[in-house]
């Protein structure tokens, strides 16, 4: 554990292109650039097909394999020609100490996230905002497929989340067309 997070770490001071792997979650790896690291958790800004999109909070202990081989360096040389790379930053201040911590500091942000707990027969997906945080759990008061808010907040068990996703165009953009929000 601890050659992995020296690993993490020195891919979040060079800002290098890696993926992630969380094999008995998701085959799929995914690719970002990491911005902060430590034994709970990681945070990555998420890249899809040449374009930055949003940030994802991890559980560490999930990752199965960091990649980071010619391919990821090659990918950071081109994502600097096309002028992307730069545009690598941390638009919020979010503490990843912990769950509760970082679910305080999305919390501040006053911004819509989801909320992943991610399993091999059933997965949960919450999009919405984030009403209350215990040391425990979060709550979320989430809008379902149609945009619609639902009047109760969802009490989510911070042990069982596996992904917190935030500041991507699918929160983005279906935020701005949901109805009912009013409590």
């Amino acid at each position: 554990m601890k050659n992995k997070q020296i690993q993490f770490k020195k891919h979040v001071k060079q800002k290098n292109v890696v993926g992630i792997r969380r094999g008995k979650i998701d085959p799929n790896p995914i690719f970002g650039v990491l911005f902060d690291v430590n034994s709970h958790l990681l945070l990555l800004q998420c890249l899809e097909e040449f374009h930055f999109n949003g940030y994802h909070i991890l559980r560490t202990n999930d990752v199965s394999q960091l990649i980071f081989r010619n391919y990821e360096r090659f990918l950071k040389k081109i994502l600097a020609k096309e002028k992307i790379f730069p545009s690598v930053n941390m638009r919020y201040k979010v503490n990843i100490a912990d769950w509760e911590a970082a679910f305080r500091s999305l919390k501040n942000c006053q911004i819509n996230i989801i909320v992943e707990r991610e399993r091999k027969k059933v997965n949960s997906f919450y999009i919405g905002t984030i009403e209350k945080v215990e040391e425990k759990s979060v709550y979320m008061r989430h809008f379902d497929a149609m945009g619609r808010w639902n009047k109760k907040p969802k009490i989510i068990p911070c042990r069982e989340i596996t992904k917190v996703i935030f500041n991507d165009e699918y929160i983005n953009i279906f935020s701005k067309h949901t109805i009912n929000r009013s409590a």
